[in-house]
């Protein structure tokens, strides 16, 4: 596996509409925060088209991570060589 590997993964990963229930396991205390960063994501597509069908797909793992969407680096997780972290600030 090589690092373009790892951020492709993570980019599919991050772009997948989020499900009923995973919105719903959400802390009261971040859906509104959850709901910003879904509007500014998709108010942010300059092409009306392309923002309308983005609005239509929903709230997507991305707007979990809220406003903290610097890269910081990924590191493993402990002695497990199979488990790592994103870091994000």
């Amino acid at each position: 596996m090589t690092v373009s590997d790892v951020l492709v993964t993570l980019h599919r990963a991050l772009s997948v509409t989020v499900t009923d229930s995973e919105y719903g396991r959400l802390p009261c205390e971040d859906v509104d925060r959850v709901n910003a960063a879904y509007e500014c994501r998709v108010k942010g597509i300059a092409d009306k088209r392309a923002r309308e069908v983005e609005r239509c797909k929903g709230v997507k793992r991305i707007d979990f991570l809220m406003d903290r969407h610097r890269f910081l680096g990924i590191s493993r997780l402990g002695k497990d060589p199979e488990i790592f972290v994103l870091s994000v600030f």
